[in-house]
């Protein structure tokens, strides 16, 4: 009689003690969900620099390189966005400056034209709609520098070309999808080729998200 008060006691302390450890169990299993959970929503949720973006962009510019030298240029930016401040990509430039000097008796005329392809590099400040931004491209450049001139009953013609290292440094605003940048040309080893600068008005032509 004794022993089986002894193994019925022993009975109701361990039925007693296993529903208390499980709720032991389930209380140090909650942090973990909870912490698991919210690991789940920072990385659902988070931007990281792997959600890049192709963009496309043309602009216009108006070039000035000297009091009687004017002239306009096109250009075309094909960047990588990494993220939204940094862009890595190529640029495409082509331009044309005509001029006339008249000093007495003496007439010159120029025609200065050039076209290349650089690597450039960008960076915006900011993540409003309004984003100051300042770029540099990097490249090779052809160009073609022509001109006459009239002195008296003289005559005299200037032709000369080839190919240049350049750069375009850039310096703008970006308003959305538009931006407006000064920018320079700044072809080195071309005689008779003068820098020039312009203010280029561009627009994003075309965008896709990888």
């Amino acid at each position: 009689m004794k022993k089986s008060s002894v193994v019925f006691a022993l009975c109701c302390v361990l039925m007693m003690l296993v529903p208390l450890s499980a709720a032991g169990e389930q209380v140090d299993d909650q942090p973990a969900d909870a912490e698991t959970m919210e690991v789940a929503e920072d990385e659902s949720s988070g931007y990281t620099i792997d959600e890049i973006a192709y963009q496309a962009r043309s602009g216009v510019i108006p070039l000035y390189m000297s009091p009687n030298f004017y002239g306009v240029a096109g250009s075309a930016d094909n960047l990588l966005m990494l993220n939204d401040d940094i862009g890595v990509g190529f640029r495409i430039d082509a331009g044309l400056a005509y001029g006339v000097a008249v000093d007495d008796e003496d007439v010159a005329v120029g025609l200065r034209a050039f076209g290349g392809v650089s690597l450039k590099g960008e960076y915006r400040f900011g993540s409003g709609a309004v984003q100051p931004m300042v770029g540099l491209g990097a490249g090779v450049y052809e160009f073609l520098a022509f001109g006459t001139q009239a002195e008296g009953d003289d005559v005299g013609v200037l032709a000369a070309g080839g190919t240049a290292f350049g750069l375009t440094p850039q310096i703008g605003v970006d308003l959305g999808n538009f931006r407006l940048a000064g920018v320079s040309y700044l072809i080195f080893g071309g005689d008779h080729f003068s820098p020039m600068f312009g203010l280029e008005l561009s627009g994003v032509v075309q965008r896709h998200e990888f």
